[in-house]
């Protein structure tokens, strides 16, 4: 399963993009995602679409944990 991560700005609404959110906040929800499925033997992959926070906006810790 391939789980896709929108972070560009979309005329498809605010709900299907982490664009104005930023960086921080996505991470921070990705990682509940990995968490939910950490017990799962389902292997899954997590594809960030068009990454394109401004440098300004990242953390210094990019890496979601296991």
């Amino acid at each position: 399963m391939i789980i896709l991560v929108e972070s560009s700005p979309t005329s498809e609404g605010n709900f299907v993009t982490f664009h104005k959110e930023g960086y921080a906040y996505m991470t921070s929800e990705l990682q509940k995602v990995v968490s939910y499925f950490s017990d799962d033997s389902t292997s899954f992959g997590i594809a960030v679409h068009l990454f394109q926070f401004p440098k300004s906006r990242l953390q210094t810790n990019k890496s979601i944990k296991k």
